[in-house]
């Protein structure tokens, strides 16, 4: 896979006196049952507005003991205040320990260092050990680190104009949709690979307001009704929504309390529930929605999967 966004239009040809290629055998798989399939992580999708407790999840997995590593691609910082201050006007400051942040990623080469090799960016990854990885930011990471990076293409002539800037063509826009559609798979994927603890992972990104249209999964019944889903641009946000046990969309009611989404009437919200059994709506206290998600799946604290282990070579 190539690194960078910019090496994609790069030709990489052998050397004419070049060995031939070494045929590659892939590590032999084990194929099991569906009674003996290893616990698997839940991956999470939270969309919402600002201000609307995405971030603020954070705060119940501490409560509840779990540890968490955050790191953050959103434009000018991170929003961790949202919920550090609270907990230290309730006096649960020593809760934070249980915290790590991974120093912010400025571009796409920090971020794919971090998917590829965890432990180069963070040495202490495995011992620290997390139960949930929280990446902040998925809009901005899209549209701001992938789109920088796309700016920096050369045009044929080597000049990149104004109209350039404002007019992203096809062949762009697949580049956009696979950086973005590769970073998600990579974090998904992510586990200790020194001991095989399952970690879950959690992913934010803002919202948008569309009309469903003719597109990948869109409902030939609902199209023409508005709906509110993650601010994701192009292919990858319909592409992408198959990497996800749970799409959940975060807001505000009209008490100013926090509430999760599950699902909106007549397709007007973009969430989903892989197989849980959950409500339409709820409260949004992740403690209590966390201890239904892990009844439902078998979920134990500091679960294992001996896959997950990679071999010395």
């Amino acid at each position: 896979m190539l690194k960078t966004i910019s090496q994609a239009k790069q030709t990489v040809t052998a050397p004419a006196n070049a060995a031939p290629a070494k045929r590659i055998i892939p590590p032999k798989m084990k194929v099991v049952r569906g009674n003996q399939q290893g616990i698997e992580g839940i991956n999470m999708l939270i969309f919402g507005t600002w201000g609307s407790g995405k971030t603020y999840t954070i705060k119940a997995l501490l409560e509840a003991g779990y540890k968490v590593l955050y790191l953050n691609t959103d434009l000018g910082g991170n929003g961790l205040k949202s919920f550090t201050i609270p907990m230290r006007a309730e006096g649960k400051v020593d809760l934070l320990e249980n915290l790590a942040i991974i120093p912010p990623l400025e571009d796409v080469d920090d971020f794919v260092t971090f998917v590829d090799k965890p432990e180069s960016v963070f040495p202490d990854i495995y011992t620290f050990d997390p139960d949930f990885i929280f990446w902040d930011g998925l809009h901005g990471f899209q549209q701001f680190h992938i789109a920088r990076e796309i700016a920096d293409l050369e045009t044929k002539d080597g000049i990149r104009t104004i109209e350039d800037e404002f007019s992203v063509s096809g062949k762009e826009w697949q580049l956009v949709r696979n950086a973005t559609l590769n970073s998600v798979h990579k974090f998904l994927k992510l586990n200790n690979k020194m001991t095989g603890k399952v970690w879950h992972r959690i992913i934010t990104c803002q919202e948008d307001v569309r009309n469903a249209k003719n597109e990948i999964g869109s409902d030939p019944n609902h199209r023409g009704v508005e709906q509110k889903v993650p601010l994701i641009q192009g292919q990858a946000k319909q592409l992408m929504a198959g990497a996800f046990d749970l799409i959940i969309r975060t807001k505000k009611d009209n008490e100013g309390k926090y509430r999760y989404v599950f699902s909106g009437r007549d397709n007007s919200v973009q969430a989903k529930k892989r197989g849980f059994d959950l409500p339409d709506e709820m409260p949004a206290d992740f403690g209590k929605l966390w201890e239904t998600l892990a009844k439902q799946d078998g979920i134990v604290r500091d679960a294992k999967n001996e896959t997950y282990v990679q071999q010395e070579s």
